[in-house]
């Protein structure tokens, strides 16, 4: 039985890595051996055809219903995390970055803002919009 956050987190990796494995998924282990740079080359080699053949977001509403997805996907794992018994503090005041939801296909953009915050408007960046 896992003790604490980390040994859950190395029980859910490893379950990650079994069905992975076990329907031929690429694997990529991020162990701190690549930098940021280096890891994102590394997952774009790895899924490139996949990247080529889409989906993907062509319109500007478009991509600023991916981004909002996936700034949702952080309000989700940032309450998920919260909930657990030996999390401290509620999720909706903790402050996290996220992805600036302009959509201009230029823009790398985050914005530091609370969790519960994301909900009432889209997250945009200072002069964003």
């Amino acid at each position: 039985m896992p003790r604490g956050p980390r040994a859950l987190y190395l029980l859910i990796a490893a379950q990650i890595h079994r069905e992975a494995t076990k329907h031929a998924v690429p694997i990529l282990t991020v162990d701190g051996s690549r930098d940021v740079d280096e890891t994102v080359a590394a997952v774009e080699s790895l899924f490139a055809e996949a990247l080529v053949e889409g989906p993907r977001a062509e319109t500007l509403a478009e991509r600023r219903a991916l981004l909002r997805e996936a700034n949702r996907a952080i309000v989700s794992q940032v309450r998920e995390g919260r909930s657990r018994p030996w999390a401290d503090g509620g999720a909706d005041v903790t402050i996290r970055e996220f992805l600036c939801e302009c959509g201009d296909r230029a823009c790398a953009a985050g914005i530091w803002l609370a969790v519960g915050a994301v909900f009432a408007s889209p997250a945009l960046a200072p002069g964003h919009g």
